[in-house]
């Protein structure tokens, strides 16, 4: 059957329930299935140094630009120094080209970036710290300029439309000592290309000492995932790109948000933070004015090292109407997890006011008929009775999940448990009373929590 002979409409339906091969076939046989097939598999792309030329003016892929919703931009392998100015030359060569190249996309949605910090081998570490900062900074600086317009006027900016966004940081840079013995290389900006010397210039303003930090105008995403790994003790240092800098135009639209890291035990992080750290006096996680919050954010993903008091005391109030707080961990995260630190964490929740679901995973959890709790699950039932007594007027409807890490023996996931505060009145002691209700959540249920209200 000619497929290029039916109606668009019935094309389009066509198209629709056919599989990424199938795609790529037909894309091959005629001008008009091209027109068709190939947008839809250009809904994504990687872009790197050769991605513009090809959706350029003239470019074989310029005809299906606008299709692209997704880029994945990936220069985790490309920014490191080796020690020469041709190595340095290429990795800000590399960030510019795909900084302008994300301009010719009009309908980006989302977007992911990953960066990983300059290598310091034989450069002078104040340099490179300085030159790190700048040159992410830049990177945005660059994808959110509008568009010069065919009137010559300033349009919308690539970052205008996305409301997705997924940035991840890798430092692996442990605490940038310099190694001793070794010659430092006499290096500056002015081995640079004029091109990439104008491109540096855009984040001189991330830099400086003293000017407000004003991210970038036109990201005002929907969902974030911000991933930050760093060998360091402190989890963001003033030297590096912050990535929650990026969240600062989002206050009013963000209403999801994933928090993903590792950096150092609870002993360095509070050792490297001090006393008083983790409050609106003094953030240590999101780095923003204190007036920056984010009142929107229903659903929030935190892996483990988020569930560091210091930190959650922070969160809950700049994201203080989550409804869905879901702790993304491994079983063996779990052992870190003290009943002393889940206390603290109590803290923090009450000021969630609107929470209704907290899932925290759990091992395998094998529960008797009477539904009798293992060692984790006795674990938050006696950091909850001790949240009762004190007076757990705030979370009285929220559910929490112990969720199961561990396949059945038939190998699929088992649901988990929920520990329920329940309110009671006693009418012959006049007094109100809260008790502990635990019940087993089967798979289907649970995957199909909802923060909705």
């Amino acid at each position: 059957m000619d497929l290029s002979a039916l109606p668009p409409e019935l094309m389009l339906m066509v198209t629709s329930y056919l599989t990424h091969p199938d795609l790529k076939l037909f894309s091959q046989t005629s001008k008009f299935c091209r027109s068709i097939c190939l947008p839809a598999l250009f809904h994504g792309v990687y872009i790197d140094t050769t991605t513009p030329a090809a959706f350029a003016p003239g470019g074989s892929l310029y005809h299906v630009r606008s299709h692209v919703k997704h880029i994945s931009l990936d220069a985790a392998q490309r920014i490191s120094f080796a020690g020469c100015t041709q190595e340095v030359e290429r990795t800000v060569d590399y960030l510019r080209v795909c900084a302008e190249g994300l301009q010719l996309f009009p309908n980006l949605g989302s977007l992911l970036v990953i960066a990983r910090s300059l290598e310091g081998k034989y450069l002078d570490v104040k340099e490179l710290k300085g030159i790190q900062k700048q040159l992410i900074w830049a990177l945005f600086s660059t994808i959110s300029r509008g568009r010069v317009d065919a009137k010559g006027g300033i349009g919308k900016g690539a970052l205008d439309g996305v409301e997705e966004l997924e940035f991840t940081f890798i430092d692996e840079g442990g605490d940038y000592e310099e190694e001793t013995g070794k010659e430092i290389l006499e290096w500056g900006v002015e081995c640079l290309s004029e091109e990439n010397k104008r491109f540096l210039q855009l984040g001189e303003a991330g830099v400086r000492d003293g000017v407000p930090i004003q991210f970038p105008r036109g990201l005002r995403v929907r969902e974030a995932q911000l991933n930050f790994f760093t060998m360091a003790k402190f989890p963001c240092p003033d030297y590096f790109f912050n990535p929650f800098w990026t969240l600062q135009g989002s206050t009013e639209t963000l209403t999801k948000l994933a928090l993903c890291g590792e950096f150092g035990t609870q002993n360095e992080i509070t050792a490297a933070i001090g006393p008083g750290g983790g409050t609106a006096e003094k953030p240590v996680l999101f780095a923003l004015p204190q007036a920056v919050t984010f009142p929107n954010v229903r659903e929030l993903f935190v892996t483990r090292q988020y569930m560091y008091p210091v930190f959650f005391a922070e969160i809950s109030w700049r994201c203080p109407n989550v409804a869905l707080l879901k702790v993304v961990v491994t079983e063996h995260d779990l052992c870190h997890l003290s009943l002393e630190a889940v206390e603290e964490i109590y803290v923090a929740l009450r000021d969630m006011k609107r929470l209704r679901f907290f899932i925290v995973p759990g091992p395998n959890l094998e529960l008797e008929e009477d539904l009798g709790p293992q060692e984790l699950v006795a674990m938050w039932e006696r950091a909850m009775e001790g949240w009762v007594e004190c007076g757990m007027h705030e979370l009285e409807q929220t559910i929490f999940v112990m969720r199961s890490m561990e396949p059945d023996e038939e190998g699929s996931r088992i649901g988990g448990v929920s520990v329920e505060v329940i309110r009671e009145y006693r009418e012959m002691a006049n007094q109100v009373y809260y008790r502990l209700h635990f019940s087993k959540i089967p798979r289907m249920t649970l995957d199909g929590f909802s923060c909705q209200e």
